[in-house]
């Protein structure tokens, strides 16, 4: 006889540890609703041999499009050798390059909302987003190749020769906001990380480590770095 949780054919297998990983907004309206999601959650791992050991939740919208909890929920699966499963899966912003980050690391993923979500559902979702993204450059391409062959002329236009030699000074302008722009951001997730409990610097620098932020000039983040950029935001 079969048993209550065998009569739904889609329901996945979970065993063992898992994590938690909720998207919430404050925004009115929102679809986001944290609740809904443990509820979710609940059902589907109600009569399983399985134990949820954390929840990470993430507040939308991003900043600059950055997922510090998903970040973290994905090292703890990795350390813990856990399932990660989330609330909502659905229009989840870059989805794609998110559960290719997720199955690289080995990680099994489940969804509240998409009960039959497995490895082969995640394959299927990569081949349409890569065949919709062929199709579109393959769109663009046919049509610089018609304005071409029309005799419109491609490219910017240079103008006033004189003007380059201004060219390095806005350079050198360009690149000090891109620096300030950086580490704003930066200051930002140091703020989110201390407020996390992480107040020394060698913590956050291992922290922003994990969640392969680089640092200023490229590589790891040290405790040094931290302070540096912690002495700008203050200056």
């Amino acid at each position: 006889m079969a048993t209550s949780h065998d009569q739904n054919p889609f329901r996945l297998k979970l065993r063992g540890k898992y994590i938690s990983y909720l998207r919430v907004s404050d925004r009115p309206f929102t679809r986001l609703d944290s609740l809904a999601q443990l509820r979710a959650i609940a059902k589907l791992v109600s009569d399983r041999p399985a134990r949820e050991i954390a929840v990470y939740v993430e507040t939308e919208p991003l900043i600059d499009g950055e997922r510090p909890e998903l970040e973290a929920a994905i090292a703890a699966c990795k350390a813990r050798n856990a399932t990660l499963v989330f609330g909502r899966l659905l229009r989840m912003r870059n989805q794609i390059k998110w559960l290719q980050r997720i199955h690289g690391q080995g990680i099994s993923v489940l969804a509240a909302d998409i009960p039959h979500f497995c490895r082969d559902h995640f394959w299927k979702l990569y081949n349409e987003d890569h065949s919709r993204r062929l199709r579109r450059g393959q769109s663009i391409s046919a049509a610089l190749s018609n304005a071409k062959a029309a005799g419109q002329r491609l490219g910017g236009m240079r103008g006033d020769p004189r003007n380059l030699k201004l060219g390095p000074v806005a350079s050198a302008e360009a690149r000090r906001l891109a620096a300030d722009s950086r580490n704003h951001r930066t200051m930002q997730t140091i703020a989110r990380i201390q407020t996390s409990g992480v107040t020394s610097l060698s913590g956050i620098a291992e922290r922003l480590n994990q969640m392969r932020l680089p640092a200023p000039r490229g590589g790891r983040w040290s405790p040094t770095q931290v302070a540096r950029v912690m002495r700008k935001h203050e200056d």
